[in-house]
């Protein structure tokens, strides 16, 4: 059987370690007759590249830099040289930080193409949003794997039982390089808790930003994050949630909640200080916006 998984990845590394997040999925989980194709912006333009290996296409976008980045593989058939789960096709998309190595400088000049130039003024915009913030700590980049096609070697009917498998199929998926990294995020099969990336939840608001990592932005059935983060959580969900780390020297590790107890979980007295208050840090942070509009007037 196929099924679809959703998976969000955040890292706020901001040296050349920021390009490990596009190690995910790792190769030992594609068929080697994988397909890929890429097409990124950046320095003005739009570019695109196809190869069938990934390789390739990473030490080209890692010598050029980009503003955004979309990743797409395909294999026709999973190789069953993978005993229980192959990952056939997908569609990824990485949305560096302005603050990291691989965020290519946007160029300051009108371009003459008028779809380049609505992408230019986009990610101007973008980065002046950003830097104009008082984020304490370095904006996050994004990885978005919007799309995982999963092949099994067997049927699942149940939902609990497929997240559980899927959740063993991030841990196999998940690099060496990028598991003994700080890393956070959420994900659930077939994309249906998917409404908009992290960031967007939290609209910018500093200190909600600033606090990923440290705590969720919301409940969802697989949560990335510490293993102090998760663990705690999991503590205050009365058994139902399991953590499951990425290695012994991980620090990292996924926090899968049956997504038939979500809304249970979400009803959970206690899980306040694992989530990000973002009605409370949205009116703080309105509030110190009239004080320095009115102490600036």
């Amino acid at each position: 059987m196929r099924f679809i998984l959703y998976l969000e990845l955040g890292t706020r590394n901001i040296d050349a370690s920021v390009s490990d997040v596009l190690l995910f999925p790792s190769e030992r989980l594609i068929p080697d007759h994988a397909k890929w194709t890429a097409k990124w912006w950046g320095d003005g333009h739009t570019r695109t590249m196809r190869s069938d290996h990934r390789e390739p296409i990473l030490r080209r976008v890692y010598s050029e830099r980009f503003n955004e980045l979309e990743l797409r593989f395909q294999a026709e058939e999973s190789s069953r040289e993978q005993p229980h789960a192959a990952i056939v096709r997908g569609w990824l998309q990485m949305y560096p930080s302005s603050f990291s190595a691989m965020w290519a400088q946007v160029a300051s000049e009108k371009l003459t193409s008028p779809l380049e130039e609505r992408r230019r003024k986009t990610f101007i915009a973008a980065e002046s949003a950003v830097w104009k913030r008082r984020f304490r700590r370095p904006y996050p980049s994004l990885l978005e794997c919007s799309e995982l096609e999963i092949d099994l070697d067997s049927d699942v009917s149940d939902d609990d039982e497929l997240q559980s498998i899927a959740v063993e199929i991030i841990q196999d998926a998940m690099p060496s390089a990028l598991a003994c990294q700080d890393i956070f995020g959420y994900g659930c099969l077939r994309g249906a808790c998917r409404k908009q990336t992290m960031l967007n939840n939290l609209g910018d608001i500093p200190e909600a930003v600033d606090s990923l990592g440290d705590r969720f932005e919301n409940i969802y059935p697989i949560l990335i994050g510490s293993t102090g983060l998760c663990e705690e959580l999991a503590s205050r969900l009365d058994g139902f949630g399991k953590v499951v780390p990425f290695g012994v020297e991980s620090r990292t590790s996924i926090l899968s909640i049956p997504p038939s107890r979500i809304e249970q979980a979400k009803a959970v007295s206690g899980i306040e200080s694992c989530i990000i208050d973002l009605k409370s840090l949205a009116e703080s942070y309105r509030q110190q916006m009239i004080r320095d509009k009115s102490s600036s007037a």
